[in-house]
């Protein structure tokens, strides 16, 4: 299941992204989500070497894996 999060004006991206899917970013960097902060504009993922933080707005893509 691929998202492209442009593609739903209407809704908030955050709405779309859940723990465990992964995500591409505007920059490139590929990782899954390993944790998401509700009460900011932030979520943490992680790659194959380290873990992130991003902002949500910098999301392109999402795969779901589950």
């Amino acid at each position: 299941d691929h998202r492209d999060l442009h593609s739903f004006p209407t809704r908030r991206s955050s709405d779309l992204i859940s723990v465990g899917d992964e995500i591409t970013t505007i920059g490139g960097i590929v990782g899954r989500v390993v944790s998401i902060k509700n009460d900011s504009d932030s979520l943490v993922i992680e790659t194959a070497s380290e873990k992130l933080k991003i902002k949500k707005w910098a999301i392109a893509t999402v795969e779901n894996r589950k």
